[in-house]
């Protein structure tokens, strides 16, 4: 299990000074300002099991990095953004995915009430299956078609699970398989995904960011989520059902409105896949 949330109102990774990721500066003030020369764009941080390309100050690698923003759904003036860090590979990412966020979307991203970022975050026990898997999602995205690659990720969460952790191509072979798929259903240009893929074109943004995540904003469980209302930024370490999530996003959409916040809504206690 991850560790339990702060109460409410308690300060969080993103309230001790700490730059907060903000929807006007993708991926988050805490980007560097060279943030690929910086980077050891590689499994360092994600895999810990090879070692990436050395660090670059190729210009098309950092205007990459420096432009990224990430995967969001919702309107730009929504009252509350909630920022999800999940891992392809995380059980219970796989579990909000299936349970709770298609009735986030319907109740509160549909309605104009929420952004939802999807911020990745490949832990390391996971091995390379969740940093190409991260890779994949960003590939379909150059297409429009993130978020059906994202689906179609969790979906086959079980095989993915059952990579060997330490096997780059292993992992990119089964991608190519779910892109393989994805094109059956929906316009895919799978040579040009292969080809991005293959350049590995994404790993230095899933570096930054999983950088970022754990070191900047201290996020150390799948799935966590960073609500912020205004200037205040709420942490749930962990999966909750909808019911319980549903208490947290009404408590954070009353405060950034600036009406009273009901006393009983603490976070509840989640459960996630901490960080090793």
């Amino acid at each position: 299990g991850g560790n339990g949330p702060p109460a409410a109102g308690a300060p969080t990774a993103a309230t001790d000074g700490t730059a907060a990721p903000s929807a006007a500066t993708a991926p988050g003030d805490a980007t560097p300002a060279a943030a690929a020369t910086a980077a050891t764009a590689g499994a360092d941080d994600a895999s810990g099991l090879a070692k990436g390309p050395t660090p670059t100050t190729d210009p098309t690698v950092v205007a990459l990095v420096e432009g990224f923003e990430p995967p969001a759904i919702g309107a730009d003036d929504a009252l509350i953004t909630i920022y999800e860090f999940s891992d392809f590979l995380c059980p219970y990412c796989r579990q909000f995915s299936e349970e709770t966020y298609q009735q986030v979307k319907a109740a509160y991203v549909d309605t104009g009430r929420a952004r939802l970022v999807f911020w990745h975050l490949p832990l390391k026990n996971h091995g390379w299956p969740a940093v190409v898997g991260a890779e994949a999602s960003l590939c379909a995205g150059d297409q429009g078609r993130f978020w059906e690659m994202h689906d179609r990720l969790f979906a086959s969460w079980k095989a993915l699970s059952e990579l060997p952790v330490e096997d780059e191509a292993k992992a990119r072979e089964a991608m190519f398989g779910i892109a393989d798929d994805l094109a059956a259903d929906a316009s895919l240009d799978v040579d040009a995904f292969r080809a991005c893929l293959e350049a590995t074109k994404y790993r230095p943004v899933v570096s930054v960011l999983t950088r970022q995540a754990l070191e900047d904003l201290k996020i150390n469980a799948t799935p966590s989520f960073l609500i912020q209302a205004g200037e205040h930024f709420e942490l749930v370490a962990g999966f909750l059902p909808f019911e319980d999530m549903r208490k947290v996003l009404d408590r954070e959409i009353s405060r950034a409105q600036g009406t009273p916040i009901p006393t009983d809504t603490a976070t509840p206690p989640a459960t996630g896949t901490a960080a090793p």
